[in-house]
């Protein structure tokens, strides 16, 4: 049985998440016991080992009484959800970069764009006029450029957002902060659905029963920023939900934009506070995707990312640099960090750059520079 299905199963467990999960794994390290091995209770006092509360180990058999693994994904399959890990080659590139990654992603629809440029576009759920007419200018610019359009399916801001990118033949991804069984708003169940039938697709770390509880919004956020190159705040409030994404956008050492507005809207105070505290004030595409790191150097809007890809020409010298220090053998990020005496943020931003444009490629916890075939 593969381990996927262990992953899934566990982390589906009430009071069982990705931190509980980790430290699982590595007491199982230690006692070279396997997943199956922790799933069947051999020994029996393993849960205990691995440091599990009463409640959790009540979780857990209250699952087994349900399902098995293997059921499990099976009953999954049965409702058009796919479940991937970090170790799939479908999991989002930018996403797997971030060391609070989700450990398993439920999907549903189609990942074949989700590494194309990928551009978050978030702020308030009571979006003005301005800030819709501003997203209708922006995002079809996006799209046009051939980014993909990343948002949290809320109202507001996001609807609006992925509204654009279906609207103009673009690809756009959904995160969400629940479970597939409880689309949240409810009036997105027409557009959820037309989403999917135009080639779309919606990602959550949730199994289908959570529901949207309060906490689980700034964890999806982390899911917006860590799998986009740069966040693009369109309107905001003062410390809202959209301040929380684009701080994992800096955190990550992405890009964090924000688009000015109105001085009587209060829903331009947060973006002139991201403003003031160094994000880029933008009014086109063009600067989000300058931000982003990918316009420019035949990444402009005509030009396709397979175009380029295995061609080297790069966007900076740093970029160069970290190249030609991989050409004489492959690192880590941490000794490719030390050995260039460089900011992990920075190194991180340029790495998952080169890896997007097929320059590089990370085996291991361990940086490679590729070939035509593949890895040196």
């Amino acid at each position: 049985m593969e381990d996927k299905q262990f992953f899934a199963a566990i982390l589906a467990v009430d009071g069982i998440g990705r931190k509980t999960l980790r430290n699982v794994f590595k007491k199982l390290g230690e006692l070279d016991v396997s997943l199956e091995d922790f799933w069947q209770q051999q020994p029996a006092q393993i849960w205990q080992l691995c440091k599990l509360n009463s409640k959790q180990q009540q979780g857990l058999r209250n699952f087994k009484k349900r399902f098995t693994p293997e059921s499990y994904i099976g009953w999954l399959d049965q409702k058009n959800i796919s479940v991937i890990t970090s170790e799939d080659k479908r999991y989002p590139k930018l996403l797997k970069n971030i060391d609070d990654k989700p450990l398993i992603l439920y999907v549903k629809g189609s990942l074949q764009g989700v590494n194309k440029r990928p551009i978050a576009v978030v702020g308030t759920r009571k979006i003005s006029g301005y800030g819709r007419t501003v997203c209708k200018q922006l995002v079809p610019e996006l799209v046009a450029s051939q980014a993909t359009i990343v948002s949290g399916f809320m109202y507001g801001v996001d609807t609006c957002a992925h509204q654009q990118a279906v609207a103009h033949d673009g690809y756009t991804v959904g995160v969400l902060g629940y479970g597939f069984n409880h689309l949240y708003p409810a009036g997105n169940k027409k557009f959820f659905d037309k989403m999917l039938a135009k080639g779309n697709c919606f990602v959550t770390e949730y199994p289908p029963w959570v529901s949207g509880h309060k906490g689980n919004f700034p964890e999806r956020n982390r899911i917006v920023a860590g799998m986009s190159l740069a966040t693009l705040v369109i309107e905001a409030a003062q410390k809202r939900g959209s301040h929380i994404t684009a701080g994992f956008a800096g955190e990550y050492g992405r890009g964090i934009c924000a688009v000015p507005g109105p001085i009587t809207n209060r829903y331009s105070e947060g973006t002139k506070w991201l403003i003031n505290q160094g994000a880029r004030l933008v009014t086109s595409a063009r600067e989000v995707l300058e931000e982003a790191g990918v316009y420019g150097m035949g990444w402009s809007k005509v030009v396709p990312v397979d175009a380029i890809i295995g061609q080297p020409s790069f966007r900076d010298e740093f970029q160069q640099k970290i190249y030609r220090h991989l050409l004489n053998q492959p690192l880590s990020t941490d000794d490719l960090a030390k050995q260039l005496e460089l900011k992990i943020s920075d190194l991180n931003t340029a790495l998952s750059l080169l890896e997007l444009e097929g320059y590089l490629q990370k085996q291991h916890n361990t940086w490679f520079v590729k070939n035509a075939n593949g890895v040196q």
